[in-house]
């Protein structure tokens, strides 16, 4: 079977507050991600990360928005603090009005969940979210694959690997829908 030509800009768009990645867990999430997905997916990934893709020259939210459209799926990285940040509200909200979610029946949101409190402190929309396979990040895992302790953390790595499978093959399947669908 042939693979399906890229629609989209962007694989995927990371949403996160930067409050949660005071330790460093988006970003290493970031670079785990790029490293799976650099050997599952056909072409070369490209992953927005504000920090990575803004230009602060430029029109921050406009830049923002861009890249939500521009973004195959989104990865949302899920804590008690999301829901009180506007812009990670805001993203929500682009990609929501934007995804053609209607059109297309495809997963293109993958949350990520920190550990959490008390699930009534998480963002509402993500209530729906809560599934026997869902990815909880540990903050204190962020080593890439190759240098991972397997064997000390097996479960995790396990999990992270299953949840990465996922949105590799969610990031070929909104490519292929839009390819066949929306393209004229």
């Amino acid at each position: 079977m042939r693979e399906p030509d890229r629609f989209f800009k962007h694989d995927a768009f990371i949403s996160y507050a930067r409050a949660d990645n005071e330790k460093g867990a988006v970003h290493a999430l970031h670079a785990q991600l790029d490293e799976f997905l650099r050997s599952s997916l056909p072409w070369e990934p490209s992953v927005w990360l504000d920090e990575r893709s803004l230009n602060t020259e430029g029109d921050v939210k406009q830049q923002i928005r861009e890249g939500l459209r521009d973004a195959a799926v989104l990865i949302s990285i899920t804590s008690e603090t999301v829901e009180s940040r506007k812009w990670c509200r805001d993203e929500m909200g682009w990609f929501l009005t934007g995804a053609d979610l209607d059109r297309v029946i495809v997963e293109r949101l993958y949350p990520v969940f920190l550990p959490f409190s008390d699930p009534a402190r998480l963002p509402r929309w993500s209530k729906d979210m809560f599934t026997l396979d869902m990815f909880i990040l540990d903050p204190e895992r962020q080593e890439l694959f190759a240098q991972q302790d397997y064997d000390a953390h097996r479960r995790y790595w396990d999990r992270l690997h299953g949840w990465m499978s996922k949105v590799s093959k969610g990031i070929i399947d909104v490519h292929a829908a839009w390819n066949l669908w929306l393209r004229p």
